[in-house]
């Protein structure tokens, strides 16, 4: 069966005719998706901190182990947030997209180009954020980078292993199963809007939008979950652990950005207690990250068109597509929270609950 044939069969009935767009349905559905995981998001949020205040008091030592901290915030991720989002969600229909495979090749491409929307994008945001900083003569502090300069292996762990598997299953899988039957780039646009708030610092907003987007359209097309957990560890991997790599050298990011502005020289560079073998290894890690984004984010606007087109959005009218998708007060709401979130996470420094 074709990917026409699936969608024909979706969508169409047997006389051959569009019938009636299931406005209602579509408008409830995406109500109840965006309500479940904004309900997920808060209690998580709240459990996990009201954990951390408790057990800071009762283990000083808690605030500044990173390793305990994460466990607290997965744990209470998947065992109180992730099945009251299901329950909350269970209620709308769930259709897995048509199958594909992805080719080595086309595995290859995908992670260049998911390394290349994160780079394009957060470089948008950190010249942004510096316009911000000149314009109000403040500093302003990054809790992604509060985070990786936390224990290394533990944030590694947590990065690479832990938010692919729960992530995607929310954000693909549970939202894409329910929602791409009303329209494939309507719900690829909503799975990225999701997940991007989700993340809840500034930092992340923009390029977790467009890897959101880009982890859907691959579900959709090949529909096995298994390729976007792939492709968002590796993501995760060359966004945290070279530089974490570094740092644990015994070289800080301070000495590394005066090194790059010329301000001080190898000598000083590598002077002090200084692992050369880690060193070696995260310049590498960064090196093959650096080709890899910029010849994914060429790749990225060659093929933008195509992939855009390869996804069928018109199934949904246009008069309704804002209606159905924004018209419920959770997706505002959640928006309100989120930037409220990332602004006191910016202004105060706090380490942000999610990687």
């Amino acid at each position: 069966m074709t990917e026409k044939d699936h969608m024909d069969n979706i969508y169409y009935d047997n006389s051959g005719m569009l019938p009636q767009y299931p406005a209602e349905e579509a408008k409830r559905s995406y109500a109840r998706v965006t309500a479940a995981v904004l309900s997920g998001f808060l209690i998580w949020q709240a459990v996990g901190s009201l954990l951390v205040v408790a057990l800071t008091l009762i283990m000083p030592s808690f605030a500044e182990n990173v390793f305990l901290q994460l466990v607290v915030s997965d744990a209470v991720l998947i065992a109180v947030a992730l099945p009251l989002i299901y329950l909350i969600m269970k209620k709308v229909p769930s259709f897995r997209p048509v199958q594909g495979k992805m080719t080595g090749r086309d595995t290859f491409v995908s992670v260049m180009v998911a390394l290349g929307l994160i780079w394009l994008f957060a470089t948008i945001t950190n010249w942004a954020l510096i316009g911000v900083e000149k314009l109000f003569s403040v500093t302003l502090k990054s809790p992604v980078d509060e985070l990786l300069g936390g224990d290394t292996i533990a944030v590694a762990i947590f990065t690479v292993v832990a938010a692919p598997l729960i992530e995607e299953l929310v954000f693909r899988k549970f939202i894409c199963d329910r929602l791409t039957r009303f329209g494939e780039k309507q719900a690829i646009v909503i799975s990225g809007l999701l997940f991007s708030l989700y993340h809840a610092t500034f930092q992340q907003f923009l390029y977790a939008f467009a890897l959101g987007c880009f982890f859907a359209h691959i579900y959709i097309r090949t529909g096995k979950l298994r390729y976007t957990i792939m492709l968002h560890a590796i993501v995760n991997f060359f966004g945290s652990v070279p530089s974490m790599l570094i740092q644990a050298s015994g070289i800080s990011a301070e000495k590394v950005n005066d090194f790059i502005d010329g301000v001080i020289g190898i000598d000083e560079l590598l002077s002090g207690d200084v692992s050369i073998a880690l060193l070696v290894a995260g310049g590498l890690l960064t090196a093959l990250a650096t080709v890899a984004e910029l010849v994914g984010v060429v790749i990225f606007f060659v093929y933008l068109r195509r992939m855009w087109r390869s996804s069928d959005g018109s199934y949904m009218p246009k008069q309704l597509r804002f209606r159905i998708m924004f018209a419920n007060p959770a997706v505002w709401f959640f928006i309100v929270i989120s930037v409220g979130l990332a602004i006191f996470m910016t202004v105060s420094g706090a380490v942000p609950a999610v990687s």
